[in-house]
């Protein structure tokens, strides 16, 4: 039946697609952004629709749910446990690829629809540029309790000059506007975020409501919050979806008392769910050792919790004041979450086979399971110690403002970059090798293979740093060289 029901969802999906694309060809073909009907014409009121593309949109917006549904349901059963792609293969990927692009179809539409990056809505624009309109429309008058109480009947008062009165009102008007377009630019990543996290939780919901199916015991208490967790975060999420839709209810849900907190909530739901999710006994995403034993709840796991994380992080920029340049910074907590990620999973894995191992598998200097084991969980240590040192440095940096040291700064982080880089190569060949405690795919695998990315990027990025400093100094004492001889030859 499953594979029945995948083939039938593929005909049934081109064919709405089909007729989709239709709808979309004849909604560009037909708009006339610029022709607005006037109402007293006797125009017919579905063209004036058609023109204004509101029908075809709403059918392809129909059409994206319908598909998108569909597409979904196909992917849950068709990759579950009793399905025909339960391992990963050609139409394990095409479905969840499918269902992915029909995601982000169904977004756009809505976006269209609502008008998302149009900014058409000037309720909110006139209401943050009020003041700055204000200011232009009456003339300056610098209040003077003295002058009032000597000259009471005094009519004359000379204005300020036109001039300084434009560049108060231009300075004024583009602050406002730049702070409207952050405040759209910060809505519409959060609108989306909260989609996809609602998407991805109702996955994990499904898949661990299938994978409990075929369990022959009753539930208990891990496995029941397993499939219930993703659901509390799955309607949190599509709540603040639907608020974010409207620019007046995004003022709402951006404050941090609703916005933010909901979003830390739903975080600390899925930080739990992720550890009981892969490394439970109870689990049904993985085995004792972290290799992966159902791969829709583990992926989309973990891309829920990456998407909860994101969404904490802009309101957590916004309250710390970070500013969006500095990603290095980020990327060095990035190797931190990656090197704790990675020592989870070596302590799930030694956990599990500590009772196999001695103190001669330590000692002895063999290249063993649970020496590499050993390994694994003194790299992650190793990794979070030192990612942790940069981030404070480069905190306590950012709050001493006399401190100017990027060229230390950057000689300091490439040295211990290259350590890192060569810390994981070593990890990368020995953790992920054949005999390897990450050598199937999972938790240490990836992080593993990850964290050697990353570190791989920092180096990059502070070498590349070093030889632009290196090059504009050389310019500056060059074009300081030549002013000296030009002085001396006058």
């Amino acid at each position: 039946r499953r594979t029945a029901m995948a083939w039938l969802a593929g005909v049934l999906g081109m064919i709405l697609c089909a007729f989709a694309i239709g709808t979309h060809w004849v909604g560009r073909t037909t708009a006339h952004p610029g022709n607005t009907t006037p109402h007293g014409s006797q125009t017919n009121v579905f063209q004036r629709l058609l023109e204004n593309r509101r029908v075809p949109l709403g059918v392809e917006m129909v059409l994206s749910i319908i598909v998108l549904s569909l597409l979904g349901y196909n992917a849950i059963f068709t990759t579950s446990i009793q399905g025909p792609a339960n391992n990963v293969g050609n139409l394990y990927y095409a479905s969840w690829l499918a269902f992915l692009m029909a995601i982000r179809i169904c977004l756009g539409c809505l976006e269209e629809w609502y008008e998302v990056e149009r900014g058409t809505d000037t309720g909110l624009m006139q209401d943050r540029t009020s003041v700055a309109k204000g200011s232009t429309t009456k003339s300056y008058q610098a209040p003077s309790l003295m002058r009032d109480q000597a000259e009471p009947n005094t009519k004359d008062t000379a204005p300020p000059p036109t001039e300084n009165l434009s560049e108060i009102s231009e300075a004024t008007n583009q602050s406002s506007t730049s702070l409207v377009d952050q405040f759209e630019k910060d809505r519409v990543n959060r609108l989306r975020t909260y989609f996809c996290l609602s998407i991805f939780s109702t996955v994990c919901s499904a898949s661990a409501h299938d994978a409990a199916q075929n369990e022959e015991e009753p539930l208990n208490a891990v496995q029941r919050y397993i499939i219930l967790a993703p659901i509390i975060v799955a309607s949190i999420s599509m709540t603040l979806f639907v608020l974010c839709l409207s620019r007046r209810c995004y003022l709402i849900a951006s404050h941090f008392c609703v916005g933010g907190l909901l979003s830390v909530v739903c975080f600390g739901l899925w930080l739990a769910d992720l550890v009981l999710t892969m490394h439970s006994e109870e689990s049904w995403a993985v085995n004792r050792i972290g290799e992966i034993k159902m791969a829709n709840l583990y992926y989309f796991s973990w891309a829920s919790i990456l998407t909860a994380g994101l969404q904490l992080m802009s309101f957590a920029n916004a309250i710390l004041g970070m500013s969006k340049k500095d990603t290095m910074s980020i990327v060095w907590i990035g190797i931190c979450k990656v090197c704790f990620v990675i020592f989870g999973a070596g302590m799930h894995i030694w956990l599990n086979i500590s009772d196999k191992c001695d103190i001669n598998d330590l000692t002895s200097g063999a290249v063993t399971f649970c020496s590499r084991t050993v390994l694994a969980l003194t790299v992650s240590l190793t990794g979070m110690l030192v990612g942790g040192i940069v981030v404070l440095i480069r905190f306590v940096q950012k709050l001493s403002n006399s401190c100017h040291c990027d060229r230390v700064q950057a000689h300091i982080e490439i040295i211990l970059s290259s350590f890192l880089l060569l810390l994981f190569a070593a990890a990368v060949a020995l953790i992920t090798g054949i005999g390897g405690p990450g050598q199937s795919v999972g938790d240490l695998y990836y992080s593993t293979w990850l964290a050697f990315g990353v570190s791989l990027g920092i180096f990059l990025h502070c070498y590349d740093q070093i030889t632009k400093a290196d090059n504009e100094s050389r310019m500056a004492q060059r074009a300081e060289l030549n002013d000296v001889q030009v002085s001396d030859r006058e």
